[in-house]
């Protein structure tokens, strides 16, 4: 088949998926102010649907760090209010890593302020195998979504973004190897959210040995 031949049945199909689109935003099965904002960041974005080791999983959109943060203690009261919950109410974590700390993770590459807002979308591994978190985060440089708040990052998608993160995927919050937290055997971790098929979430740490298609991870991008 020629290239002109590969041209045309791409156009073809576009077209296609025109219609059927137009057709369940008639039917109401489709927002049209969404699917309009998706078209819009895929048009604004080209780079992230380049074939290659990792593609775009799901945009999230804005998060707003909160007027009352405070970076120092951001884990401790993340924790309070997830987990240290009173006598008859649900925590919302299925598990929590004591190891996530304000001490352990007090210096992420990019310490958050109140009042910022960050882009974020989620990206996953689309190869099959192990890849390293140093190409996981080239990707993000590649795609100018390389600010990494680390767990307190983390918590604040968790807070605004939760509903919107797929099921059945690991979520880390990757950095620079100096800014994760090191054992006693001088192993390095970072920190991930989990959502199980079944919508329940872990907030909990991994060993930094390489990833597989099961965790996907995080891109933060200042909003001026």
């Amino acid at each position: 088949m020629s290239s002109s031949d590969d041209e045309r049945n791409g156009l073809e199909r576009l077209l296609a998926l025109q219609t059927r689109f137009i057709e369940r935003i008639v039917d109401r099965k489709l927002d049209p102010g969404k699917f309009a904002d998706h078209l819009q960041f895929v048009s604004d974005n080209p780079e992230l649907f380049v074939p290659g080791q990792f593609a775009l999983l799901v945009d999230l959109g804005f998060i707003t760090v909160p007027s009352d943060y405070v970076h120092r203690k951001r884990l401790t009261t993340f924790r309070a209010a997830c987990q240290d919950v009173g006598v008859g109410e649900k925590k919302l974590f299925s598990s929590y890593d004591d190891t996530l700390t304000d001490r352990n993770f007090r210096r992420p590459t990019r310490i958050l302020k109140p009042g910022q807002r960050l882009h974020v979308c989620a990206f996953q591994q689309i190869v099959p195998g192990i890849t390293t978190s140093e190409e996981r985060r080239a990707h993000l440089v590649a795609q100018k979504m390389a600010v990494y708040p680390g767990p307190q990052g983390l918590s604040l998608v968790f807070d605004q973004k939760r509903d919107q993160l797929p099921k059945g995927k690991w979520y880390a919050s990757l950095d620079d190897e100096k800014r994760l937290w090191k054992d006693s055997r001088g192993h390095y971790y970072e920190p991930l959210i989990g959502v199980d098929a079944g919508g329940s979430f872990e907030f909990c740490l991994s060993i930094d040995f390489g990833w597989n298609m099961n965790h996907a991870f995080l891109g933060f991008q200042d909003v001026k």
